[in-house]
């Protein structure tokens, strides 16, 4: 499973490996900065976030943002049903019972 691993890749080694380089060349963003957070808070945090504009605003405030925010489905489906409830339940059965069909 390419994804998975090329996830614990970059949590495992290449995240540590970058804050080193920042630690050692005096670059490293402050304790009050969310670059520093592991990706798993990240996606909690924005699992809180209420509105679909919200969680666009933290996903433009830098690429790593981007590039973990935009794949994630549970946040825009929550988001989707909270704006379009009962399109969102026909949704769900209609898929149900399609697959039930096959």
């Amino acid at each position: 499973n390419m994804p998975a691993f090329s996830m614990r890749l970059r949590n495992s080694v290449i995240l540590p490996l970058i804050n080193q380089v920042r630690i050692l060349r005096h670059t490293y963003p402050g304790l009050e900065s969310m670059e520093i957070l592991p990706n798993e808070i990240v996606i909690l945090i924005a699992g809180f976030l209420n509105n679909a504009r919200n969680v666009l605003n933290l996903e433009m405030t830098c690429k790593r943002f981007q590039a973990l925010l935009s794949g994630q489905q549970s946040i825009w489906k929550a988001l989707f049903a909270k704006d379009f409830p009962f399109t969102f339940s026909n949704m769900e059965l209609e898929t149900k019972e399609s697959s039930e069909k096959n």
